[in-house]
């Protein structure tokens, strides 16, 4: 369903933490610093093939804050599931949009930090009340809170993009993996909080699990308090 990005990072695995007992909560706010101790590179925007979609810690770290908040997420585990999604999706937030398309160049519809695919993009466009009136005029169909399973699928890719487009603002484009995240079933969130993002990214995302974002995973709630050690 996504795109994976590869991006090197340090040694920690999943392998070097355990499954927790017990859900880790989420510092009261995440921070800049939390953000640069698990991904320094998001640091600058050196080596950016696309410099205008590079977000670095300072200004990303605010908007993940946020999102977290936003969508009820309470754990470092749970932030740890979001945010490793994203850093592996987006390159280290050095890109907003799919530009490694199977046939080549920018996949129509396919973006923010997650590299949400056309319909669950659509869906997460939805929600928001100041958007209403724009994805009407894309196209009539596109409803206040609509499924992503009720998204049509006949759409060209100039509208695909223009709803993409709607969503790629900062404001918007770091909460999509954790409000994706907020509508997975229950049984996953509990497994996700005793450190089993692997529930996450079979169940609900449905995509490889590689181990830069395991990794990424790791890192996190090691960051944030759940594990210590490499």
């Amino acid at each position: 369903m996504f795109r994976t990005l590869p991006i090197a990072l340090g040694a920690l695995t999943l392998a070097s933490i355990s499954l927790f007992s017990e859900a880790t909560p989420l510092p009261a706010n995440f921070t800049e610093q939390h953000l640069l101790a698990i991904a320094p590179t998001t640091g600058s925007c050196q080596g950016a093939t696309y410099p205008e979609e590079c977000a670095v810690a300072k200004d990303a770290a605010p908007l993940l804050d946020e999102a977290f908040k936003r969508y009820g997420l309470e754990t470092a585990e749970e932030a740890g599931a979001a945010l490793a999604w994203m850093l592996n999706e987006s390159g280290g937030f050095k890109y907003n949009m799919n530009h490694f398309s199977a046939s080549g160049g920018h996949n129509p519809g396919q973006g923010t930090r997650c590299m949400a695919n056309f319909p669950f993009l659509t869906a997460y466009a939805s929600t928001f009340p100041e958007l209403s009136g724009n994805l009407t005029a894309i196209d009539g169909r596109l409803t206040p809170n609509i499924t992503s399973a009720a998204v049509p699928a006949d759409f060209d890719p100039a509208k695909k993009d223009a709803v993409l487009d709607l969503v790629l603002g900062p404001e918007y484009t770091f909460g999509s993996a954790v409000w994706f995240y907020s509508g997975c079933p229950q049984a996953t969130k509990d497994a996700v909080k005793t450190g089993n993002v692997q529930a996450f990214l079979q169940d609900c995302v449905h995509g490889p699990s590689p181990q830069i974002l395991l990794d990424y995973f790791g890192k996190t709630v090691q960051v944030l308090g759940g594990a210590s050690g490499a």
